[in-house]
């Protein structure tokens, strides 16, 4: 089976770039822990594109890396984050933003 490609919606990764150096400013470990657990999330998800549960979106995947809750969705082979965001948000289970994330 190939490796499918995994990327970052231009929305999710500009709002998890801003989440990683704020957190690195009070947290350096915290902020590369959380660096090298995307990256492997990735890697896995390369290999396994279904493996994490079902969203609440139609076609949508629900993954968790505490503390953040990330929504993705495999288009035209392509595994894509479309949204991250803190476990304490109130939209993190279903974020709006979802259903517009058409963004290349």
């Amino acid at each position: 089976m190939p490796r499918a490609i995994v990327r970052l919606s231009p929305r999710a990764e500009r709002w998890f770039l801003t989440y990683v150096a704020m957190l690195a400013e009070e947290n350096p470990t915290a902020a590369r822990k959380i660096l090298n657990r995307l990256a492997e999330l990735k890697e896995n998800l390369a290999q396994f594109p279904e493996m994490t549960e079902r969203g609440l979106i139609p076609g949508s995947r629900r993954i968790v890396i505490r503390p953040l809750i990330l929504t993705a969705r495999v288009r035209k082979g392509i595994v894509e984050i479309a949204a991250i965001r803190h476990e304490r948000q109130k939209d993190a289970q279903a974020p709006c933003d979802f259903k517009n994330s058409d963004e290349t």
